[in-house]
């Protein structure tokens, strides 16, 4: 055996001794749904390890109208009704903390915080006859981030629970924030944007443009919890990533965006666009982790083989990257939630 051989063999020597990457597995488990909920939940939020969970349903009453329903759900303690501030047409939860005890939303023109103890109260306001929006809330469930005003007068918000509410600031050429939309771990970094502008706000009150790739509008969906990584999409339906010390990279998803990620910034929830029936474009979620595409779809029809299941929809993903919530519904019409487990 010649040199070159000899060094051809031991190249493949080491590559059959080195250890396979393994792919993710799959546990799947059903969230009760609440007994006020007659056409079921779908699960939107989950805490940093996953165990508890917003599920979000609608009730109708006895004018038809579709009154939504947002609850809070551990097996501990099991479901606990959130309520409403006033307007019963419009509520949505946007995020909960990483301990599960703080829940942030909206509620038609007010934004609420709620914990088990307090339940539902308001987040003040700039000024009395604005709105307010209230979008996500540090890990640590100290500080909510969002957007406030009337009108064109929009401008971000950053409130440390218990303090005065506080406008983040003007960004390049003094144009407003239009909104602050993520917070990393302790709210030290803030992502918000003004019309086709994406920022990044720091704790010693600098604000820092990120600059897009040309014919890119970069949109941002997440950020991680140090704050270096955002995942986003550019323009309609590329997934973008954005890392401080590494710009901008695009992932392997056939369309749309990195909608969610793990507080590492290693997992991404997303869609992949794909022809369907009659070659109809249809977005199935997916996860992407160490360049591999899990179609979770197909594994949560994997897991729980029920005929009637008519579409999955997949909400959010854990802060520790091993829980995601979702539901999905049957031929009826009604919801489902669920925790996927995903085993490493």
């Amino acid at each position: 055996m010649n040199k070159l051989h000899w060094l051809i063999a031991c190249f493949f020597l080491l590559l059959q001794s080195l250890p396979a990457r393994a792919q993710l597995s799959f546990q799947l488990e059903m969230i009760p749904n609440p007994y006020q909920a007659p056409k079921g939940t779908r699960a939107i939020l989950v805490n940093g390890d996953g165990s508890h969970v917003v599920v979000y349903g609608k009730k109708v009453d006895e004018h038809d109208d579709k009154i939504p329903m947002a609850f809070h759900w551990s097996e501990r303690d099991g479901h606990t009704h959130l309520g409403l501030l006033n307007n019963r047409n419009v509520l949505l939860p946007m995020d909960i903390s990483d301990d599960g005890k703080v829940i942030v939303g909206h509620n038609g023109g007010a934004s609420f915080v709620w914990t088990k103890q307090q339940q539902m109260r308001t987040v003040p306001k700039l000024k009395s006859h604005y709105i307010n929006t209230a979008i996500s809330i540090s890990a640590d469930g100290k500080t909510v981030v969002g957007y406030t005003g009337w009108q064109s007068d929009i401008r971000a918000f950053r409130w440390e629970i218990g303090k005065s509410l506080q406008e983040i600031g003007t960004g390049k050429d003094k144009v407003k924030w239009r909104n602050a939309t993520y917070s990393s771990e302790d709210a030290s970094v803030i992502v918000g944007s003004t019309p086709g502008q994406v920022y990044v706000w720091k704790s010693d009150n600098t604000i820092t443009p990120i600059i897009a790739p040309e014919d890119c509008h970069f949109i941002a969906e997440d950020v991680s919890h140090d704050g270096h990584t955002i995942g986003g999409r550019c323009s309609i339906d590329t997934p973008m990533v954005w890392n401080e010390f590494n710009g901008f990279s695009t992932l392997p998803i056939p369309a749309e965006a990195a909608t969610a990620m793990s507080g590492d910034g290693t997992k991404f929830l997303g869609s992949a666009k794909y022809k369907g029936e009659n070659y109809i474009d249809t977005y199935r979620p997916i996860l992407w982790h160490q360049k591999h595409i899990y179609f979770l779809d197909d594994i949560v029809k994997q897991l729980n083989p029920n005929k009637a299941m008519k579409r999955v929809t997949i909400s959010n993903i854990s802060s520790n990257g091993k829980v995601i919530v979702g539901g999905y519904k049957d031929s009826i019409d009604r919801y489902y939630p669920f925790k996927l487990i995903i085993k490493e």
